[in-house]
């Protein structure tokens, strides 16, 4: 590829900053800062590889602000940083695996809940009245990881088969 940092930045209209504000507003609602949503929304709008001063020019935002929030999505694995020979520049991209990377860290996210319910009922008397409720939480994680297993399996699959037959919007 030729030098990255020549790349134009990608013209973003109206209803691409519409899109990258819902983005932000909804990962918002889950803790996730504004200017990450923005990001990524960004990041879903774009092919191209972006540094992090055509990220912060695009968005108006700070190179310390973006530099802050690149690394949370790329440990989320929403983003990959790529390199490029000859060149000192960082680059960005969406990460081909995010939507994978988003149900695995949900599946794992139960892994916790379920410990605790299982080290709370090795603690409890057999015949102690929230043994059952225990028992619940615990069935609860189970079928979730489960559910999840069975969602990235199937998510693979669907990858797998547009890979194969590109072109094919299948749902």
């Amino acid at each position: 590829m030729s030098n990255q940092a020549d790349a134009a930045l990608p013209a973003l209209n109206a209803q691409m900053r519409g899109f990258m504000e819902a983005i932000a507003q909804y990962y918002e609602h889950y803790g996730i800062p504004r200017i990450a949503g923005r990001m990524f929304g960004l990041f879903l709008l774009t092919t191209e590889p972006l540094s992090a001063e055509q990220i912060a020019q695009a968005l108006d935002a700070s190179l310390s602000s973006v530099s802050t929030n690149v690394r949370a999505l790329i440990a989320n694995g929403w983003v990959d940083k790529v390199t490029f020979p000859g060149e000192r520049t960082t680059y960005y991209r969406f990460s081909p695996s995010a939507w994978e990377h988003v149900m695995e860290r949900r599946k794992q996210s139960f892994q916790p809940l379920q410990t605790i319910a299982q080290t709370m009922l090795a603690e409890l008397p057999a015949d102690h009245p929230a043994r059952e409720q225990l028992s619940s939480m615990s069935a609860w994680t189970v079928l979730l990881k489960d559910h999840y297993d069975r969602l990235i399996a199937d998510w693979r699959l669907r990858t797998e088969t547009q890979a194969s037959h590109p072109g094919d919007e299948s749902e």
